[in-house]
């Protein structure tokens, strides 16, 4: 005595099977009610597509829900450091963002001094500066960079060293630099301690 399929894909192709005898000897099977069958696969393979469907938007969900996971706890990892770098001074006031000062010993030395210092003149009043992180035993982890300029006009003497921008990475594009100047670059490495020695210094006339 047969047994009834208990796999999706043979009860599938039963039903499918009955259909097609169904329709081609309908003197054999009288009581056979060919449209309530017919109804019912079509009901089920309509289900189907629309399970297939939901089941691609599900990934394509997914897929974006851990893209933008990612993307946020790298904001948050910017954002933490810039807060962390503002509260150097208190680092208690971390508490208030629901962040914690780090723990005593760690970085207590000052950073070392940032090499490799390149300047690459974009569009005008655009400026892109690399440089590569201290060398290894140096000095103390770098929490951020700070970016120092100074500009000089008409060869006078040079101003005085003063913020440009910061950086948490190994390169910054500044924009809206001073025109028709002399100007000269220089970074330095931070940490709750204190800052490195300045990085060698880059010209250019933008």
């Amino acid at each position: 005595m047969p047994e009834f399929p208990l796999r999706e894909d043979e009860i599938v192709h039963l039903a499918r099977s009955m259909h097609a005898g169904y329709v081609d000897h309908p003197s054999y099977f009288p009581g056979a009610d060919v449209a309530g069958l017919d109804a019912e696969l079509a009901a089920f393979e309509s289900a189907t597509e629309d399970y297939e469907r939901q089941q691609a938007l599900a990934s394509i969900a997914a897929k974006e829900k851990a893209q933008r996971l990612k993307t946020l706890k790298a904001f948050m990892r910017t954002q933490l450091k810039q807060s962390e770098a503002d509260a150097a001074p208190n680092p208690a006031l971390l508490e208030f963002i629901g962040w914690a000062p780090r723990g005593k010993g760690r970085d207590v030395e000052l950073p070392g001094q940032p090499m490799g210092l390149k300047a690459d003149v974009r569009d005008a009043g655009v400026l892109r500066l690399t440089w590569k992180k201290p060398s290894r035993g140096s000095g103390g982890r770098v929490r951020s960079y700070i970016i120092q300029r100074r500009e000089s006009q008409d060869h006078s003497a040079f101003t005085a060293w003063h913020l440009a921008g910061q950086a948490f990475e190994k390169h910054i594009e500044l924009l809206d630099e001073p025109r028709g100047q002399r100007l000269e670059y220089c970074i330095v490495a931070a940490n709750p301690s204190g800052q490195s020695a300045p990085s060698q210094i880059v010209a250019v006339m933008l």
